[in-house]
Formats: structure tokens, sequence, C-alpha cells
């Protein structure tokens, strides 16, 4: 007798033996048991994982007149009556199998039209099993469709495709449809080596995983490998080895290589590897697309996975584990990126190895990703991160600590010591931000600038100072009940108020939360002596609404915020263009240009950055 290869010797008997369908299986078991099987079923999925087995276990599961009961509670097949043994053999003339390649014509689906209507000769159903069901002709198909929806009651109908969006809607209408999916490597390994004690043949785990992987999810190809590697290596034990010897395999050792020469910049061993890889004949596609998935499975246990979850060898678990270490996310993420970038030449590439080779050593010239926070921290500085938050903290403390700090390595200190001292105009928005520090309870001072009736500093030998409005008295100004007056108030312009409405918006926020998004979608049009007019847009009526019910509060915000009171009026209608209140710089900009100066007052972390070309998280 001749030699059954390893795929047909241990093809499934029974429903349990399918490796990694249960959602296909367990179906039509369910089916079987509650006497609900339908006439038309069309399997789908990828070569090699089940779907003409599976058909050939349901014509014996329905033709069986001795079925058993598996651990689970669900029919299977006795595979002891004639029935289910002329099935398994290919005897049964009521089991059809016919190739849908080479019977694809009107002709051959008139013939079925014709025999199907005769009742089937020994057994319950007769069973037709059309594969590759997607090589019919589109009139094959159309003659196929009313004996498709109406079959005699003896019979039933199997399809299987690998494509299956070829196969015409009309067609799929008609049918139940299971999705066969790939086979996993955990499981094709397992399998192989259930077959390997029964056949009695010597083969390590990292043949298997190599054999498993090499299968991509077809267990019919990893049996085909297997059976080449025992004719190859006869009775001698087969190993990782062998296996990347007989299938002309990357040794993953040289995908480890590859990472390595990140961390050793040898520019040498680049061309070294590269001319390992051409001396074993490998493909640089093919390395390129290992050595990405080699990446995957470094990141993966970076993330926290463990090597039990990846389809590797044990032997490499601990290498893994180690190699990981030797660089960051942002390394492994680069180095992915060339290699599919690479990849994507290689397809035009008239020098393919050149390719390879330029990769390779772009990986050993590669720059490490360093952290900009452990990076300054290393330098001395504070901050552990380089976020928005942190910038401006660290460097306030670095101004107290420092017994004569230069005023540009604190901007913010330097800008307030500024505003401290020079006489600000009265509408400006450092005068307006001053009056506001002060606060309205802070006794009055003739040599404090808060207004623009104060007189000079008092080293000037004038006792006073020319007023700047002819109106008002040499006396410095009170800060009573009469300083409400127009003529005593801040002279506070729209357009200053446009500024610092984000300032007025986040005291009313203070005041009562919902004030301050309230006030934000809206925008001064007026501002009067003695009133401040707010408008909101039409389709903004809520907001107008509530800004009415609490005009005291803003009235309030507004007094804190400018220093001065106003009666505020809510004005229907729309924002005029041009009135929107001025947007200013965000926190994180502000930081940014404190840190662009304390950089520049340090020559060794600005060459850093530049070098490194860092940039401020927001």
């Amino acid at each position: 007798m001749s030699y059954l290869v390893m795929a047909r010797r241990w093809r499934p008997q029974q429903f349990s033996d399918v490796v990694g369908q249960d959602h296909v299986t367990q179906t039509l078991q369910q089916a079987i048991k509650r006497g609900r099987v339908a006439h038309a079923y069309i399997f789908t999925g990828p070569r090699g994982v089940g779907k003409t087995t599976s058909a050939r276990l349901l014509a014996k599961a329905v033709n069986c007149t001795d079925l058993q009961t598996s651990s689970l509670g669900l029919p299977e097949p006795c595979n002891k009556c004639h029935q289910c043994l002329d099935i398994g053999a290919a005897y049964s003339l009521d089991v059809i199998e016919i190739d849908g390649a080479s019977n694809n014509r009107v002709e051959d689906v008139r013939n079925l039209r014709e025999n199907i209507k005769f009742a089937p000769s020994a057994l319950a159903k007769k069973v037709y099993i059309i594969d590759e069901v997607h090589m019919l002709s589109t009139a094959a198909f159309n003659a196929l469709l009313k004996t498709l929806e109406e079959p005699p009651d003896h019979a039933m109908f199997i399809f299987a495709t690998t494509e299956i969006h070829k196969v015409p809607a009309t067609v799929l209408s008609r049918c139940q449809r299971f999705d066969f999916k790939r086979i996993s490597t955990r499981e094709i390994r397992n399998h192989i080596e259930t077959i390997v004690k029964g056949d009695k043949i010597t083969v390590d785990d990292t043949a298997m995983v190599a054999i498993a992987v090499k299968a991509e999810g077809a267990l019919r190809d990893a049996l085909s490998i297997l059976d080449q590697l025992v004719a190859y290596q006869g009775d001698e034990p087969i190993t990782g080895d062998i296996v990347r010897q007989a299938l002309g395999l990357i040794d993953t050792d040289l995908f480890f290589a590859a990472t390595d020469l990140a961390a050793t910049g040898r520019v040498h061993l680049a061309i070294e590897l590269a001319d390992m890889l051409a001396g074993g004949g490998h493909d640089p596609r093919e390395f390129l697309h290992g050595f990405q998935r080699h990446l995957m499975n470094l990141l993966f246990i970076r993330a926290g996975g463990k090597p039990e979850e990846l389809d590797i060898a044990e032997s490499f678990y601990e290498k893994y584990i180690s190699s990981s270490t030797m660089h960051t996310d942002e390394d492994f993420l680069r180095m992915a990126d060339w290699a599919s970038q690479a990849e994507d030449l290689l397809r035009d590439a008239l020098d393919p190895q050149l390719r390879l080779e330029l990769f390779l050593v772009k990986i050993a010239r590669m720059d490490r990703a360093v952290d900009i926070g452990l990076l300054l921290q290393s330098l001395g500085a504070e901050p552990e991160s380089y976020t928005a938050e942190e910038v401006r903290g660290p460097v306030s403390k670095a101004k107290v600590e420092s017994p004569a700090p230069a005023p540009v390595n604190e901007p913010a200190a330097a800008i307030k010591v500024k505003k401290d001292t020079e006489t600000a105009k009265p509408d400006s928005t450092d005068a307006a931000e001053n009056d506001v520090t002060k606060g309205p309870d802070e006794p009055e001072e003739p040599d404090e600038p808060d207004t623009p009736d104060d007189p000079p500093p008092p080293n000037d030998p004038a006792p006073t100072a020319t007023p700047p409005t002819p109106d008002k008295d040499d006396s410095p100004p009170a800060k009573g009940p009469e300083s409400d007056s127009p003529e005593n108030e801040p002279q506070l312009t729209l357009m200053e108020l446009r500024e610092r409405w984000e300032e007025f918006c986040d005291n009313a926020h203070a005041m009562r939360a919902s004030l301050g998004s309230t006030l934000q979608a809206g925008a001064p049009i007026s501002l009067n002596n003695g009133s401040l007019e707010i408008t909101w847009s039409d389709d903004e009526s809520l907001w107008r609404d509530k800004a009415r019910k609490n005009l005291p509060i803003i009235e309030k915000a507004f007094e804190k915020t400018f220093g001065t009171k106003k009666r505020v009026s809510v004005i229907a209608g729309n924002i005029p263009k041009g009135a929107a209140p001025l947007i200013q710089k965000t926190q994180s900009e502000q930081n940014k240009e404190e840190l662009t100066l304390v950089l520049e007052d340090r020559p060794v972390w600005k060459h850093l950055v530049e070098r490194l070309d860092l940039k401020l998280k927001d």
C-alpha cells in the first residue's frame, strides 16, 4: 500500500477532532441534536483550516444510524456503521463531492438537477459537497438557484470556498454561512505534538513552533511541512536548526543581532549581518517582515505582556525579556517604521541587498531616544518631566534658592519687578493688573503709581507733580466713597476690557461656577462712564437669561478685576464683527516663552535641546 500523508492519515473523524473551529462544529452538532439541519450550507475561510473535513463530518452525522454522545453532550458519528465507513472511505454513492473549478459549466449543473431527483441508494440523505464553489460561472449559479432554494427532502448541499466575495448574493441568501478562522500558532503546535507522539517522531519545541509559525494558520500546511522534515531528517531528531536549514527560515538570533546594532553603533557589524543573510540565501523582504514581527514581540513584552503569550519557543523567553530593556519604545517604533519603509522600497529596488545593507547601517547609526526630563535632571535641573505644569514651578524655586539670580532666569519675576518700578500708562494692561494685585483696601500712599494722579517717587525734589488732567488738584486720590465717581475711577478702554476678558470670566467663575462659561460666550459692545453692555448671539438665549439673573455677581467680578464699578446691562442681538474678546496666550505658551529665556541663559541645556531636537510637551 502506498504511503498516506499525515494530512490525510490524521484527518479528523469526529467533530471534537477539528482544531480551532469550535464555533462551527458546536453549531452543527446542536442543529443535529435538535433536528434543525438546513438543506444548504456554505463554509468559507482560508486554506487548510477544515472546511471540506467539516463537510464530510456533517454528511456522516446526518446519515449515521448510531450517533454517539460526546463529553459535552453533543452528537458525534460512530465511525462504525457501514454508512460512516463508506463515507469515510469515499465509497458512498450518495455523498457526491464535486470540484467547482472543473465542473463550472451550465451543463454540469443541469446534470446535477436531473440526478438530485432520485432518492439515495443506501443513505438517508444524498449530500452534494461542491468545493471551490466560487469557480462556477454566472450561468451555472443562476441555473442552480431554484434547486438550491427548494431541493428534494432527501438532498442537501454543502459548499466550500476560499473566496466568498465571488459567490453571488442570491446564492448566499439561500445558505447558512459559516466562517472558518485561521488556526492559532499555539493550537497548531499542540496538534503537531499530538501527531509526533502518535507517530513516535522526535521533534523539539523550537522546531514545532517554527513549523506552526511557517504554516501561517493552515493546519494542512503544517502537516505537509512536518512530512517534508521527516523525509529530510529520517530517524534523526528534528531540531530548530534542522527546520531553518530545510525550509530556509531566518534564525531568530539574527533578529536579536539587528536590534543589538543600535546599542553597539558598529557599522561593520551591520555589513557583516547583511552578508550573513545573503550567504544564507535569505530574501531581504522576508528578513524585514520577520524583523517587524520581532520588534512587535519586544514592544509587547515592554507593555507588560508575558513571553508565554507570544508565538516563540520557550528557549527564547529570557532573551526576549532582556532584549526588551535595551531600548525605549520610541527606539523600537523607529526601527519598525524604517523596516516598513525599506520593505516598500524593495519592491522596485534594482539591488535589494544594497537596500538591506543601508537599512542595517541606519540602525547602527541610530541616535538613542532620551527623555528630556531625565536629561535635565541629570544636569541638575529640578523638574522630573518636561511638561507645561512643571516648568514654571521649578524655575521659581531656583530663584528663591539662588542668592543673586539673573532676571533672565526668572522671566515671570523679572516682569513683575519691571511693573513695580516703571511708570505705566493709565490705560495699560500692566497698570490694571497692579491695581488688582494691590486690592481695594490698600492704604493710600503718594509714592505708589496706582492712578494717573499719583505724584512722582519720593526722591523727586518737587513736592507735587503736574497732574495729567487740568481739572484735578495736586493732592493724592483718596480711596473712599468718592472714588467711584467718573473723575477718580481708572480710565478703562474697551480694547483693554477685551484683552482682559478671560481674567474677568475667571473671577466670575470663582464667584459662581456657571458664570465663567456664560461670559465667555458673550462679548462687550459698549463701555460708557457708568455702564457696561454685554451681548450674546441670538441662538445663545440661555446664556443671556442666566446673565440677567446674576447681574449683581457679574458687577462684583468686574469691580474685582478692574478696580472700578460699572452697571452691567445685557443687550439682545448678535455679536458684531471685531467685538469678540481677544484670545490671550495660554499658560502653556507663556511657559514656553519663559523656558526659552531660561535656555538662553544656560547654553549647555540649549545645545542639548537643539542637538536632540526636543520639543516641550503641552
